[in-house]
Formats: structure tokens, sequence, C-alpha cells
């Protein structure tokens, strides 16, 4: 199994045990935010359904253009709106377990579209932190890393506001 293999059956699997989570659990705690600094499992899971298409097409766009700007910071407006309190209290279970499955399907078609040697284009950053950073970046801490990150985070804070 190739190093992209691994990576999609990673993320493949993270996606799954988030939809599976999100299935099972009481749902009258996804609003829940454990303090004011934490995020509720709805806000987390808003975060995972914007964030992964951004880097998606970050990777899809440096396959077209190796040489062009990529990345964003804390500050980016589609991340700040799809944490907001008001945006994600209209948002359904149903609907964010739908946005997870149909992305799960672009993640794929994104994979089936690299090769080796693109893992090792660098490309410029608009965020400092990332500058130099290699496309394989993008796929192992951007989508992969940040979907594995992200379910364990839900798992904890459900577990801190159900008690």
């Amino acid at each position: 199994m190739t190093q992209l293999q691994k990576s999609f059956k990673q993320y493949e699997e993270t996606t799954h045990k988030m939809i599976s989570f999100l299935e099972e659990n009481n749902h009258t705690f996804y609003w829940t935010k454990p303090s004011s600094e934490k995020w509720s499992v709805m806000q987390i899971v808003s975060h995972v359904t914007e964030a992964i298409p951004f880097w998606r097409q970050d990777v899809e766009g440096l396959l077209i253009e190796p040489t062009g700007r990529w990345g964003r910071n804390h500050e980016h407006v589609g991340r700040l709106v799809a944490v907001n309190e008001e945006v994600v209290r209209q948002k359904t279970v149903k609907e964010v377990i739908d946005q997870l499955t149909d992305e799960s399907q672009s993640v794929e078609m994104m994979f089936k579209k690299l090769q080796p040697e693109h893992l090792i284009i660098q490309a410029p950053s608009y965020n400092v932190n990332f500058e130099g950073k290699p496309l394989s970046f993008i796929i192992d801490h951007l989508i992969v890393g940040h979907i594995q990150s992200h379910y364990e985070q839900m798992v904890r804070h459900y577990e801190e506001v159900k008690q």
C-alpha cells in the first residue's frame, strides 16, 4: 500500500468514525459548548465540513498551478462563519452527515489524481507558518491530521457536556 493509499484510508476511517459518532449519540448535547472557550460538537463538525473542502481545493489547485499561492490563517472569513454559533444552530445532524459523506467522495477523487511526485510540490502560502511546506503537508496535516484531531476533539467535548 502506498503512502497516498494509507493517507486516504486514514481519512476515510476517521470520516466513518465521525459519522457513526454523530448517528449514535444523544444529539441534544451537540450544540452545547463545554466552556466559553471551547467549540460545541456541531461547531467542530461545521468547521470540518468547511475546512476539508478548502484544503482539498487548494491541493487540486496546486496540481493545476504548482506555483500558485495556497492556504489561509485563523481569520479566514469562511472559517469564522463555519463556527459562528448562530450559523451552527441552523444546521441539522443529517445535514452535516451528508456534507461529510459528500466530501469523502470528493477527497477520494482528489487522492486518485495524486501521484507521488506531486507530494513534493512547494508553493508560496498565504500563511507564513506554512511557507515552504510541500503539498504532502496539506495532505498529512491539514486534511488527514485535521479530521483526526477534530474527531478526537468532538469525543472529548461530548463527554464533557453530557456529564
